[in-house]
């Protein structure tokens, strides 16, 4: 659509505009994050929500910090588990009495 607006080749234009077809969107947002971050500086409370708003989207949520000073999940961000991660959790469990394996053999001749 721009070749045929400046009424050239589109080969012509990706050769002398190769670096802006392919990162104009990537400059132009950042333009714009610097302008919002700006506003926001300013105390522009549209700004700060959308700056927040963006910043929740682009990240994951950092876990929360432990009393115990640990790093982990919230007891309120549980989330119960499902049959199947629930069996693979049991599996996971070793009994106390299980004992070693080299233990067993001893005991059986051959």
């Amino acid at each position: 659509m721009i070749a045929k607006d400046m009424g050239i080749d589109s080969d012509t234009l990706r050769k002398h505009f190769s670096a802006e077809l392919e990162f104009g969107r990537v400059k132009t947002e950042g333009m714009m994050l610097d302008v919002l971050m700006q506003r926001a500086r300013e105390g522009h409370v549209p700004s700060v929500r959308e700056l927040r708003d963006r910043i929740e989207r682009a990240a994951p949520k950092a876990p929360r910090r432990q009393k115990d000073g640990g790093v982990g999940e919230g007891p309120d961000d549980k989330k119960p588990l499902g049959k199947k991660q629930a069996a693979l959790e049991a599996a996971r469990q070793v009994p106390g009495d299980y004992g070693d394996i080299f233990d067993r053999r001893r005991g059986r001749t051959n």
